[in-house]
């Protein structure tokens, strides 16, 4: 008996179940992650995006980043409105399958300056961040470092030219 009358009694049936279970499990491994970090990001920018619309057309217009973003347990925030000026060596999260922004659109974001980024620490080291669109959102803290119970942004409303909505630090309260 040669090799060719062997495979010949073997059945297909068991190939044709193993070949697009084994696939799906190279894909769910390959693109597992990126779908996680580029679903948090999206969904985060949406959230964030949102929260700043309802707290502008609030009686209160005031925005508490600590329950309006879903970021790690953190104790201060740096706001980047511009994050064009990070590293051009940098490596960007390339979102497949329009899940988030690929690495050509968040290039073009940044050197337009339309990508700004909320970055959230936890005793000095960072633990989380959202990206919001700039163009969208432009705060006046920019660059600071603002500790979790000051993070309280009064929001007002786009100009009706249609830009930005604007945050600024809301007073302390007495």
């Amino acid at each position: 008996m040669n090799l060719r009358a062997a495979l010949a009694g073997v059945p297909v049936w068991p190939g044709l179940v193993a070949a697009p279970l084994i696939a799906l499990a190279v894909g769910a491994m390959s693109y597992g992650p990126a779908y996680k970090q580029c679903h948090r990001l999206a969904e985060a920018r949406e959230s964030f995006a949102g929260a700043v619309s309802v707290a502008a057309q609030a009686e209160d217009p005031r925005l508490r980043l600590d329950r309006a973003v879903a970021a790690n347990d953190w104790d201060q925030v740096r706001i980047v409105q511009d994050a064009s000026g990070l590293s051009p060596e940098a490596q960007y999260l390339d979102c497949p399958f329009g899940w988030d922004l690929d690495q050509t659109e968040r290039r073009r974001m940044l050197a337009d300056g339309r990508l700004g980024i909320l970055a959230f620490a936890k005793a000095g080291q960072v633990v989380d961040y959202i990206e919001f669109r700039a163009d969208k959102a432009r705060f006046e803290a920019v660059g600071e470092i603002v500790v979790r119970a000051e993070a309280v942004f009064t929001v007002e409303p786009p100009s009706n030219d249609g830009g930005p909505f604007t945050l600024r630090r809301a007073p302390r309260s007495p």
